[in-house]
């Protein structure tokens, strides 16, 4: 059996568009019939859920908060909605897969064991909803096993989008980011809230910088550059980030052991990443950093994206995707 690709539904629905979605991006419905939780189910959720961990505690990219049928009611302008049916049992929850995407569907999932079907501001504008639909418990047990990664993922593509967009709208400081290209030859898209905190021709770098809570993204970067880094220049990748940190930021560390390295994206670009934990001494504060090291071609230079929060006692996730949302609009 192979799973279903992500199937664009047509959008014809029982709700009104042109409200807005509400609530946190971070949130997710999961909607069954009777919003029991088996083991397997528990384990679907928590895989959605993905903890990351950050400052030495896990915290979860998405909360889930699995409801029975009756729990989408006053629900349907939430940002994100999945609706879990097995389409063999009859049920509130059926009847509403039924009319609001026709029996055709009940008919393919027969046929094909299992859909995932999506569809973008349903209810309301803004909003992601996905119906996963089993012909039976051994397809419900398959997916549930299988399909939670990828929903996750996107999940994680989508509201990066969602998120880069209320951000921007209306109130983009095109200005700065205007700025940054004609003196730097890189631009990032961001909003008003951010300023440009320091430009620092020393170190080759700059920040832009957000209070409430403090959050900003630092570019810096190394001339005549000619290859793209891999896994194996991790080291001195590190050590790179490490030396330019120490000024940039008043004498911030992070720790080693606790930097996780990979391969990854940046909008349109390959990167090598690093997300680990600083820390300051001598302000004894700390807090969640991520670098992407990309290379420019253009102007044969190595780029390092530098993205860092202090947020004590708030959950960090809003603010990561915060800043990652518009760390994937750089261009050069």
């Amino acid at each position: 059996m192979i799973l279903a690709a992500l199937a664009l539904a047509a959008a014809g629905c029982g709700g009104d568009r042109n409200l807005p979605s509400v609530g946190s991006y971070s949130d997710v419905l999961l909607i069954s019939e009777t919003g029991k939780s088996s083991p397997q189910v528990r384990e679907f959720v928590q895989a959605l859920a993905h903890p990351i961990r950050y400052v030495f505690e896990d915290e979860n990219e998405f909360n889930v908060f699995h409801l029975d049928v009756d729990g989408i009611t006053g629900n349907t302008d939430a940002r994100n909605i999945v609706f879990l049916v097995r389409i063999d049992e009859p049920g509130a929850l059926r009847n509403r897969v039924t009319r609001e995407l026709g029996r055709d569907y009940l008919a393919r999932t027969r046929e094909e064991g299992h859909l995932l079907l999506y569809k973008q501001d349903f209810y309301a504008r803004d909003q992601d909803v996905y119906y996963l639909l089993m012909a039976n418990r051994a397809e419900q047990e398959y997916v549930l096993a299988r399909l939670a990664p990828t929903l996750c993922q996107r999940l994680r593509d989508s509201t990066r989008e969602r998120y880069r967009r209320y951000l921007l709208r209306d109130r983009e400081n095109k200005g700065g980011g205007k700025y940054l290209w004609q003196n730097y030859g890189f631009t990032l898209r961001f909003p008003a809230d951010y300023h440009l905190l320091q430009e620092r021709r020393d170190l080759r770098a700059i920040e832009l910088h957000r209070t409430d809570p403090s959050r900003g993204i630092a570019v810096f970067w190394r001339n005549e550059v000619k290859d793209a880094p891999g896994l194996a220049d991790s080291t001195a990748l590190l050590d790179w980030r490490a030396e330019v940190a120490d000024t940039l930021y008043s004498g911030d560390t992070m720790l080693r052991e606790e930097t996780v390295i990979t391969k990854a994206t940046l909008g349109e670009h390959d990167a090598i990443r690093a997300q680990g934990v600083w820390q300051n001494e001598r302000d004894m504060t700390g807090g969640v950093f991520i670098t992407y090291f990309i290379h420019d071609t253009r102007l044969e230079r190595l780029l390092a994206v530098d993205l860092i929060v202090y947020a004590p006692g708030l959950a960090k996730h809003p603010y990561v995707r915060e800043l990652e949302a518009l760390a994937s609009t750089l261009r050069f």
